[in-house]
């Protein structure tokens, strides 16, 4: 029943809310897919891009919402199944997520407003009232033990549960680095929530 809320929810896309259809393409996911996800990664082309790789647990998740998010706003942003932090050094550049994005449920346009015609994008957020650091991410997801010092670092949330959008969100995240001249001092990590959602019920 949660699963079912949170989707109907997303398919509003209205706002940055709390988060079965084919139509939607959206997929129902039971458990964690390790081939399914090595297969993803596998197939997205990089363009010489540093990445990282993993998936985060129930608890890393919670651990962004409780913990790093410091109002209601940021624990609704932070509760997303798609969300892009955009680093330099030290700060905070640029968020987005998938309620931000103009476009139906399975073609949103990640480039709304043109916020992706520079980099780093245009953040959808105000950065005055949206707090987080590399750290702090890092602090959630235990499997990573150290952050790139890179001078641009990206974080991108995905999942299959939505694995066009995320695949389309991926891809702009790219592409904007190549077209900006920034691969060779950006680092991508990419963070898959499957373990997460795969419990909701």
């Amino acid at each position: 029943m949660k699963k079912l809320f949170f989707i109907l929810l997303f398919i509003s896309l209205s706002s940055c809310s709390n988060f079965l259809s084919k139509k939607y393409g959206i997929e129902n996911i039971e458990s964690f897919d390790e081939s399914k996800y090595q297969q993803i990664i596998k197939g997205i082309d990089f363009k010489n891009i540093v990445y990282y790789s993993t998936h985060q647990d129930s608890a890393a998740y919670e651990c962004m919402r409780n913990k790093v998010a410091t109002n209601q706003l940021q624990v609704k942003d932070m509760s997303q199944p798609i969300q892009l932090y955009y680093f330099n050094r030290d700060s905070l550049t640029s968020f987005q997520a998938n309620c931000y994005v103009r476009g139906g449920v399975s073609n949103l346009n990640w480039n709304t407003l043109g916020r992706f015609n520079v980099f780093p994008p245009t953040s959808a957020v105000d950065l005055d009232e949206f707090s987080v650091s590399k750290e702090q991410l890092r602090d959630c997801i235990q499997s990573l033990d150290n952050i790139d010092t890179s001078t641009n670092v990206i974080f991108i949330y995905w999942t299959t549960m939505f694995n066009k959008i995320s695949q389309d969100a991926i891809k702009v995240v790219i592409d904007n680095v190549v077209t900006h001249n920034q691969q060779n001092n950006t680092i991508i990590y990419l963070i898959n929530n499957d373990p997460y959602f795969s419990k909701m019920k």
